[in-house]
Order: C-alpha cells, then sequence, then structure tokens
C-alpha cells in the first residue's frame, strides 16, 4: 500500500510525442513499414471471437498507395448469432 508520502511525491510522465520529421528514426521506421506493405494484398477475414470466417461474396479494395484489400461480405443473422460467452 503506497504511503502518504509516495503519492505526494509522484510525479506522472506522458509518453515522448513523436514528430516524424523527415530523417527522423521514427519517420524512417514508418517509410518502411508503407513500403513493405505497398503492392501486396491483404486479406481482412470476418472475425466471431476467435473464429476466422470468409464469404463467397469477396470484395476488392485498390488504395491509392498501391496496396490491395481484399475483404468478405457477410449479412447476420442476429437472431440466430448466440452472444453470451
Amino acid at each position: 500500500m503506497a504511503t502518504l508520502s509516495t503519492l505526494l511525491n509522484y510525479v506522472a510522465t506522458n509518453e515522448p510525442v513523436l514528430e516524424y520529421k523527415k530523417g527522423s528514426p521514427e519517420r524512417e521506421a514508418l517509410d518502411a513499414k508503407v513500403k513493405e506493405y505497398d503492392g501486396k494484398l491483404h486479406e481482412i477475414p470476418i472475425v466471431i471471437g476467435d473464429e476466422e470466417l470468409t464469404s463467397a461474396d469477396v470484395r476488392y479494395q485498390v488504395r491509392v498507395c498501391k496496396s490491395y484489400i481484399l475483404w468478405y461480405f457477410a449479412i447476420i443473422d442476429h437472431s440466430t448469432y448466440n452472444m453470451t460467452p
């Protein structure tokens, strides 16, 4: 249990705010990650609980940055789905 003096002397500090300026390490890491994803197909499944589902209704989205997203469209009948864990 914390003592009163510990609580009175506690100083909260935030994480540093990154500016992502050109040439900064955080900007270089971000640019490298974007390049890694460009031009690849990214599949986004339907996730319910721990189960990943797909459907026959496949949709594609092409982004300006040349990465491609494949996702599945589904209409769920909530009356038949058990929402309890």
